[in-house]
């Protein structure tokens, strides 16, 4: 009765052993990749140049024109959700302008305004003052070193337990 008993107990470690190897060698190598989401930037709000009739759910930028040296040029108004007025119409209104104070755009609280002061522009638009978008990181496999290894040893159990049988 002894030689039953091992016999089964070795049977069912071996089928133990061939279930788990047979999930390793689907989970590694046939179960289809899992590709990652590209998560995409958020789409701009859409320009206008002119104040809006009514009120509408989007914010709207708005723009003003101001000398900025001799020349007549639209800027965003600072905060771009409120309107202002221009100080200039073409350019030949720049050309008398003298001791007009230095400006420079810059990004604060994730608008780009136009702030007092000599300096170079960090940004162009509200746009240019939004974080960038980050890809989620790509999902590695597990260790197919160690999947391998139990095969090997699945088929290690098989021939023992074919010796055993004989």
């Amino acid at each position: 009765m002894g030689g039953h008993k091992t016999f089964f107990i070795l049977g069912f470690v071996f089928i133990l052993i061939l279930v788990l190897g047979a999930g390793a060698v689907y989970f590694f190598f046939l179960k289809p990749a899992v590709t990652p989401k590209v998560i995409a930037p958020p789409k701009p709000a859409p320009v206008v140049e002119t104040t809006p009739a009514t009120v509408s759910a989007i914010p709207a930028t708005y723009f003003h024109k101001v000398c900025l040296g001799s020349a007549c040029k639209t800027v965003d108004c600072a905060p771009p959700t409120v309107p202002c007025t221009d100080s200039c119409a073409t350019d030949a209104a720049c050309g008398t302008v003298t001791n007009q104070p230095a400006t420079h755009k810059e990004c604060k609280n994730r608008a780009c305004v136009i702030v007092n002061g000599a300096g170079k522009d960090t940004c162009t638009s509200d746009v240019s003052c939004q974080p960038k978008a980050v890809a989620p990181p790509i999902p590695q496999a597990g260790n197919t070193l160690l999947t391998v290894a139990g095969i090997v040893l699945g088929f290690g159990v098989l021939g023992l337990g074919f010796l055993f049988i004989l």
